[in-house]
């Protein structure tokens, strides 16, 4: 999906439009359809909703060493230095452990109450303002990369 179309009546009538259709344009698609911001925007939000799901741990479970580094490239991409640095100690993390997939639940349990990603959760969790508001924020100041807003 490259633009989400937007109506001037449907601006008026909802003041949520801008944001919703923002998040259809970073979760719909493939790669090939998003610009190089909207890819940014798609990875960047991706980390926040496995970490705000599951923590550091899911997020590397669900989505491995080489997908973070592309997210830690599109967190500097968007100049959000404070949150890439919490994903950058968290990879040094995982790389050092030699990122494996988990083959059971046993294990996965096990695994995540080692801590392993505690302090990064805990920053993470505590970020004022969090990644959402910072992606919201991008969205609003470049609305032309997102939205097409006819009359």
């Amino acid at each position: 999906m490259a633009k989400v179309v937007l109506t001037r009546k449907q601006i008026e009538e909802d003041p949520n439009v801008f944001w919703n259709a923002f998040i259809d344009v970073v979760t719909d698609g493939d790669d090939e359809t998003r610009t190089p911001l909207q890819r940014h925007c798609h990875l960047c939000f991706t980390y926040y909703g496995e970490v705000m799901n599951g923590g550091h741990f899911q997020f590397f479970e669900n989505n491995g060493v080489e997908y973070a580094r592309d997210v830690l490239h599109s967190l500097h991409g968007l100049g959000i230095v404070v949150v890439a640095e919490i994903l950058e100690d968290a990879l040094r993390v995982a790389a050092a452990r030699q990122w494996q997939v988990i083959e059971s639940v046993e294990e996965f349990v096990e695994s995540s109450l080692e801590g392993l990603f505690e302090r990064h959760d805990d920053d993470f969790y505590s970020l004022k303002p969090d990644l959402l508001v910072l992606l919201q924020d991008i969205g609003e100041r470049q609305r032309d990369e997102f939205f097409t807003i006819t009359p």
